[in-house]
């Protein structure tokens, strides 16, 4: 087998180590090894086939586009040590890193381009899928809500809990003699980033907040303020803003997802269609051309 065949081999077998077991390869115990190499062999199978096909002739992947895909992975190593050690590790050098993403680039390039031989999605088809699933197209209630927080850290006085909590509290006497002036007490005294938008937090479903807020918050009438609630990071006021009731996602606006979803699930049975037409019109011949995109 050649050098590039061997590298290919090593890339697909750590994507696969990544994808199936979230870790390190040398973490791996034996049958799992046994188990991402042979997922790896499987689909280098694969996409030699892809790449020994017709459709691949005339395939050309820029080289900024090869170095964007090497930089991309080089990023997710602080040092370049850990990156070249990593690559040993998995039984790669850069020069052979190189080599695997423009084999994987190619064989996505190709990719898309049977998949836009898919059909066109029907409109029918659109609306026989949402009144088939409408259970998908719930929309649960939102609230618009705004806090102010008072962070808790014993290292500094002003924030040690009582002092925070008293801190709060007075903001909470303030608010309760001008309601109104919620986003200007919130650019005052607010420790969250969002004083700079007024306390902003935005239009939330239930369980997007701490636990301790949300449970508060969902049970605010509309322009109702809280007293003070506790939560990992301190102390907060919540004001309730808008109450948006939950509600079933119409048709026109469902549409453009329904569309994407379906085009989604056409492109890939078409995929799908023409690797396997590969294997059936030459089962040996497509597995053994190895290497020959390389």
């Amino acid at each position: 087998m050649k050098a590039v065949d061997q590298e290919n081999l090593a890339y697909m077998t750590l994507k696969s180590v990544q994808a199936r077991f979230d870790c390190e390869p040398a973490s791996l115990t034996e049958g799992q090894k046994n188990e991402a190499r042979s997922q790896a062999q499987r689909q280098y199978a694969i996409e030699s086939a892809v790449l020994a096909s017709a459709m691949a002739q005339d395939v050309h992947i820029p080289a900024s586009t090869l170095e964007d895909a090497f930089s991309r992975i080089r990023q997710r190593y602080e040092e370049e040590a850990d990156f070249i050690d990593g690559l040993e590790r998995a039984g790669l050098g850069e020069a052979g890193l190189r080599r695997a993403l423009l084999w994987e680039l190619r064989v996505e390039a190709v990719m898309d381009r049977v998949a836009q031989s898919a059909k066109q999605v029907d409109p029918v088809d659109e609306e026989l899928f949402y009144f088939n699933h409408l259970e998908r197209f719930h929309a649960p209630e939102r609230r618009k809500v705004r806090h102010i927080l008072i962070t808790i850290n014993e290292q500094f006085a002003e924030n040690q809990h009582d002092v925070a909590l008293k801190r709060i509290r007075q903001v909470g006497e303030l608010l309760k003699r001008h309601p109104r002036r919620f986003t200007q007490l919130a650019q005052k005294h607010s420790e969250c980033p969002t004083a700079m938008n007024g306390g902003v937090l935005g239009d939330v479903p239930r369980g997007k907040l701490y636990p301790e807020l949300d449970q508060v918050l969902f049970g605010l009438a509309r322009g109702q303020i809280s007293a003070p609630v506790r939560s990992p990071i301190g102390f907060h006021l919540l004001l309730c803003e808008t109450i948006s009731p939950a509600r079933r996602v119409r048709f026109a606006e469902a549409r453009s997802g329904i569309h994407e979803l379906l085009s989604t699930r056409l492109r890939r049975a078409k995929q799908r269609d023409w690797i396997r037409s590969l294997f059936d019109e030459q089962p040996v011949q497509a597995i053994g051309k190895v290497g020959a995109a390389g």
